[in-house]
């Protein structure tokens, strides 16, 4: 009870010192507005008084470097407000992962939730920013796209349209920024496999992997004895298939798609993980057979002999074990309690491989 009262204090502590770092943060954003909207104000208003003319350089090169200097504060603020948006993401991560681990994750509603910023609409909207930030940072491309086009339309000439051209520049960089940063936060959401599937989609989830799980050792359990060839084929094949579903699970490749489902979506200890479970390099040479061999039609076919082309099947079923006892051990103790880890529990700390 005492530990509990102890994690829910600091997850109380952790998420008002997030609120107020970041809040500290969005007063600069609004003191550099302060800076930018008077500046631009009158600005507008000296062309307008000063009847700014293309015949006058003199005054007419003053006014284009000063709006090209209004453009790159207004650069610099957007840039300013993608990388405050990608720090206020990473953080998101970081607390979340922590309050999921003291299982005090009440301070922070669904929608602070981390999620991957993917479709062409996120990167277009820069959805990865928070929206205080991005309704800035819009309001920047605003500017600089406003501030040249009213300057060009005052005093329309070939210069002026290199203006539009710049603040169509700076409008591109921005968002490349934009992609960027996107692009480095969604890295950082598949380095944590950060998915916060529901406990209810997961338990009904158990049950495939415990067939994924029964199925290959059974396969391994048949091809000890001597078969007659088509059905050891077919052992060997059903074999490959649970062992490759298996080692996709625990050593998710890095271009997952929402559907797959990965070690991580059931624990959050993945360092404890990573030196639990067997090395992911230990399964190269099998991982290659089963894609060389039986699931494509490949060339590689023919550089298998005899000797290479065996399985051992009983190594491979004592690592994939270690990595299974390792996974069970860091299961949530809830989840343990679900029939299907129940079953789990019994197969893998039998001894029959």
């Amino acid at each position: 009870m005492a530990d509990n009262k102890k994690n829910t204090d600091f997850a109380r502590d952790l998420h008002s010192s997030f609120i107020n770092s970041m809040e500290s943060s969005y007063g600069a954003i609004l003191n550099f507005l302060g800076f930018i909207i008077p500046s631009f104000t009158g600005f507008i208003y000296l062309i307008y008084k000063y009847n700014v003319s293309i015949k006058d350089n003199s005054s007419y090169i003053i006014f284009l470097a000063g709006t090209i200097a209004i453009n790159t504060f207004l650069l610099w603020g957007s840039c300013y407000a993608l990388a405050l948006s990608y720090r206020y993401r990473y953080l998101q991560i970081c607390v979340n992962r922590i309050e999921k681990k003291l299982e005090a994750n009440y301070f922070m509603p669904a929608s602070f939730n981390p999620r991957e910023y993917k479709s062409i609409k996120d990167k277009i909207l820069l959805s990865m920013a928070p929206a205080v930030l991005q309704i800035h940072i819009l309001f920047f491309l605003l500017f600089i796209f406003g501030i040249s086009l009213s300057f060009s339309l005052i005093t329309w000439n070939t210069k002026s349209f290199v203006l539009i051209i710049i603040a169509l520049i700076y409008i591109i960089i921005i968002y490349l920024i934009g992609v960027h940063f996107t692009n480095k936060y969604n890295k950082k959401m598949l380095e944590y496999r950060i998915r916060n599937i529901e406990k209810s989609v997961l338990e009904k989830t158990s049950e495939h992997l415990f067939y994924e799980v029964y199925m290959f050792k059974k396969t391994i359990d048949m091809l000890k004895n001597t078969q007659p060839l088509t059905i050891n084929n077919l052992l060997i094949e059903s074999f490959a298939i649970h062992f490759s579903n298996l080692f996709d699970f625990f050593y998710p490749r890095e271009n997952i798609v929402d559907d797959d489902v990965i070690v991580s979506d059931f624990i959050d200890n993945l360092n404890d993980f990573d030196i639990k479970k067997n090395k992911k390099e230990e399964f190269q040479v099998e991982i290659s057979k089963v894609n060389k061999q039986l699931t494509h039609l490949t060339y590689a076919r023919n550089s298998y002999d005899e000797k290479t082309k065996k399985w051992n099947f009983i190594d491979i079923g004592l690592k994939m074990n270690k990595t299974l006892i390792a996974f069970y051990e860091l299961l949530p103790n809830t989840y343990k309690n679900w029939n299907y880890f129940k079953e789990l529990k019994k197969i893998i700390y039998v001894n029959n491989i």
